[in-house]
């Protein structure tokens, strides 16, 4: 009797104690969790987080945490069950600095950080034999470099090999200098063979011609029956043409056949490449044109104009028609958006040094002396979201920023400042965080990335007390491995 009565009540004690347990395990499995402050259960929030490098240790509130992975495919990983509020977000790696930021979870939420970079605390450089450089050019198959350098009073060109590290002296002159007002660059023909280099005398533009593979050379003013004209720019659809503007006409030429140059468009302010036609912006009242590469086809593509008066220096950087940036000498910026609501033409900033839209076309990255900005073309549906027509300054400083680029993913900016390459990202919760990549000898750092090697190319110095600077690469932005611990 004794025996049957105290397997009775242990029975009904675990009945009672599974009763009770069971509604907490099945709350815990649906995301709540109690809060002793509140007295009560709440539904709990989450994050997630995709980092370079992908093999990282991740801290809330100064303590590490678990995680789990949720993508094999893209390395994010996934922190749950957390209480809502504010914490204290860490992330660690070996050989990496700090990233840190105040973030909030929301209950039911799942917070993301899917572009987060760490930067090492050291790189290993690559050198290269070339010094007193002030301005590189990628070729077109990525496998050459175009160096511009300036030494006393002397510009130099030199084509640099990557493959094997070697320099040669392709042009230099003690009668000409590089424009200086003007955004001018040196140009490579598609084929990575040829290149154009301006240069100007007693405030008249001109170019010269080279043919790296066969050492060919000449001055275009020798070659064209137009003397003066500016904004000269390979065919990228055939072979040895260019394109130039002289007295506001566009003109095409063969280099096989120089006095044979056609007008084929007139009153051009500038011009610039959409697919296999080009985009024109008409010096008189404005209006955006499109011809293909014979100057046949005329399209007008806007309805109406910035209300700007664009001269010789002016500059359009298309992304494709509906996506238009304008510059004039005087560094104003204006945009021309048009998507499936409406189009429109709006001024950006004053002062702006350059510009550059994102790889998908729905950001603009421009940049002044002191600030950097992104303008949004078309909705951000990513975490943290953005909209159309937002504008962002995403840093400012008391010093002059020399260079700034998009980084590979878009979502991070880098730039130089001071003695020093730094990273800043456009993730402004809390506020954007900014590192260091490297740190520099030399007080005028180039700075020019190539993703498509993963590379970081800029100029420094051995020592301070170093006479010239030097071209040095770095391994960034750093490829993610697949598989990780």
């Amino acid at each position: 009797m004794f025996k049957l009565t105290s397997r009775r009540i242990f029975f009904f004690c675990l009945l009672i104690l599974f009763a009770i347990t069971f509604p907490l395990i099945l709350f815990y499995t649906w995301g709540y969790r109690f809060s002793w402050n509140r007295g009560i259960f709440i539904y709990t929030g989450s994050i997630s987080i995709k980092s370079s490098p992908s093999n990282i240790n991740i801290f809330l509130n100064k303590k590490s945490v678990s995680r789990k992975k949720i993508n094999y495919l893209n390395n994010s990983f996934l922190v749950d069950g957390l209480l809502p509020g504010e914490y204290l977000l860490d992330i660690k790696a070996d050989g990496y600095n700090l990233w840190n930021k105040k973030i909030t979870v929301h209950s039911g939420m799942t917070t993301e950080f899917w572009n987060v970079i760490l930067t090492r605390q050291f790189y290993e450089r690559t050198a290269y034999p070339v010094t007193d450089i002030k301005k590189i050019f990628f070729s077109p198959d990525n496998k050459k470099i175009a160096c511009l350098k300036e030494i006393d009073g002397e510009i130099i060109v030199e084509i640099l090999e990557l493959n094997d590290k070697t320099a040669i002296n392709i042009f230099s002159s003690r009668e000409y200098k590089f424009p200086q007002e003007r955004e001018e660059n040196i140009e490579w023909s598609p084929d990575s063979q040829k290149i154009l280099i301006p240069i100007e005398k007693n405030g008249s533009l001109g170019y010269f011609y080279v043919n790296i593979k066969t050492g060919n050379s000449a001055n275009l003013k020798d070659l064209f029956q137009q003397k003066e004209f500016y904004s000269a720019r390979w065919n990228n659809q055939k072979e040895n043409q260019l394109f130039f503007i002289s007295e506001e006409k566009l003109f095409v030429a063969d280099l096989n056949k120089p006095k044979e140059e056609k007008e084929i468009f007139a009153y051009v302010a500038a011009y610039d490449f959409s697919g296999s036609s080009l985009l024109i912006l008409n010096s008189q009242n404005g209006i955006v044109y499109q011809i293909d590469s014979e100057g046949r086809n005329p399209k007008q593509i806007t309805s109406s104009s910035p209300n700007e008066k664009f001269g010789e220096k002016a500059r359009l950087i298309a992304y494709d028609k509906k996506r238009i940036a304008f510059l004039n000498k005087e560094g104003d910026l204006y945009i021309y958006n048009q998507t499936e609501k409406e189009k429109y033409f709006r001024k950006l900033g004053s002062a702006v040094h350059s510009v550059q839209f994102s790889n998908d076309g729905k950001k603009l990255l421009f940049w002044t002396d002191q600030e950097i900005f992104v303008y949004f073309l078309r909705d951000w549906e990513t975490q943290p979201r953005r909209h159309e027509n937002e504008l962002k300054m995403i840093t400012r400083f008391s010093q002059t920023i020399r260079e700034a680029q998009w980084n590979e993913s878009y979502e991070h900016i880098l730039f130089s400042l001071g003695t020093s390459i730094k990273i800043v990202e456009l993730d402004d919760r809390e506020a954007p965080l900014i590192m260091d990549i490297v740190n520099l000898k030399t007080a005028t750092p180039l700075l020019l990335a190539n993703f498509s090697q993963n590379k970081l190319y800029f100029a420094d110095k051995e020592t301070s007390d170093q006479k010239n600077d030097q071209l040095y690469s770095i391994n960034f932005p750093e490829s993610n491995n697949l598989f990780i611990r």
